[in-house]
């Protein structure tokens, strides 16, 4: 569920290319983590964020399963992470009164802090410094920390 697609479809005699695990891929499911932390965060559950990312694997009998990096290629993630973007303009009583203080703030804050979490799913392995941007966001963006609601 959290691995890269690069990562669970290499096999061995693809060569050492295909199999080799870098830090890039680490990134890519730690970004799928912090998408189900940024949806509690947000006031939303799991079970609504993975109704539209459920996909179908054959077998007998067929079986749904979310696999995030198929809801990234084919555009789930995206928009549910505009859901999440949505929520702190009309609903910001549901959200942690750290984050909505920043959002009062800095308007742009939902869309940069989900814009991280987005960057860090899509490192690539040609990428040479995949934490760069995410650690760049960090330090120009105060994180919520508290778990306190308003």
């Amino acid at each position: 569920m959290y691995s890269s697609r690069d990562v669970w479809s290499a096999n061995i005699e693809d060569g050492p290319q295909a199999t080799e695990r870098g830090l890039e891929w680490d990134i890519v499911s730690l970004g799928f983590v912090f998408l189900e932390m940024a949806t509690v965060i947000l006031g939303k559950s799991l079970v609504e964020m993975r109704a539209g990312m459920k996909i179908t694997r054959p077998g007998n009998p067929p079986k749904d399963e979310v696999v995030y990096s198929v809801a990234l290629e084919n555009g789930a993630i995206d928009r549910w992470l505009a859901v999440l973007e949505s929520i702190p303009r009309r609903n910001p009583r549901r959200l942690p009164e750290r984050f909505v203080q920043l959002s009062r703030n800095r308007p742009t804050y939902a869309k940069e802090f989900l814009g991280a979490i987005r960057g860090m799913m899509l490192a690539g392995r040609n990428d040479q410094y995949p934490l760069e941007w995410a650690l760049l966001w960090q330090y120009n963006v105060p994180f919520v920390i508290s778990g306190k609601h308003a």
